[in-house]
């Protein structure tokens, strides 16, 4: 079981701080009576009686890229149960200590202009504050507008929708992330 209340506390020392998205980002997760069609690089594997995740086989070497370069940290709109189930398939208990924090559903903010009555968004004003994390050292990555369209363009990397299937996802994501800690050290000077 991830104790998620074990990060709560943590402060994050001085680095650029990279937080992803985990569906859409790094895995899918559906409806068992929806059908996927993934290419091969794809594994899936039944969360519960209901939900299916795909995820790429490369997952956790993107992880321990990121981990090697930056504070790494996880922010999703799903259930903590959902996140939970879904990080045990695709990292390691050691990816998942040296994470400097998981964020689930309930550290969200309900969307008044959401689709939905689950539609959420996510505030990196909330990370900045709880991990003593200046705002300008943080990127958060999302595949989904909606989520992070309140944050400053200087401080997200949105991802195309459905790019986790294309070969390259990952490399790509950290080629933006370097583009925009650059950018950022240009236009502090």
């Amino acid at each position: 079981m991830i104790n998620f209340y074990s990060f709560l506390k943590k402060k994050i020392k001085m680095s650029s701080l990279i937080i992803l998205d985990i569906n859409g980002i790094l895995a899918y997760k559906y409806l068992s009576s929806e059908e996927k069609k993934l290419p091969e690089i794809f594994q899936e594997v039944s969360l519960n009686k209901i939900q299916n995740m795909s995820y790429r086989s490369d997952c956790s070497s993107f992880i321990d890229s990121l981990l090697k370069k930056y504070k790494v940290g996880l922010y999703s709109s799903t259930t903590k149960y959902n996140v939970e189930n879904m990080l045990k398939i695709i990292l390691s208990p050691q990816q998942i200590k040296k994470l400097s924090f998981i964020l689930t559903r309930e550290f969200t903010i309900i969307d008044p202009e959401g689709d939905n009555k689950w539609s959420t968004f996510k505030s990196i004003e909330y990370v900045s504050i709880h991990y003593g994390v200046p705002i300008d050292q943080i990127i958060i990555i999302d595949d989904d507008e909606s989520k992070i369209r309140r944050i400053s363009d200087n401080n997200k990397i949105l991802v195309e929708k459905d790019s986790l299937k294309i070969s390259g996802h990952f490399k790509t994501i950290l080629e933006n992330i370097e583009i925009k800690l650059n950018e950022t050290k240009l236009s502090k000077k």
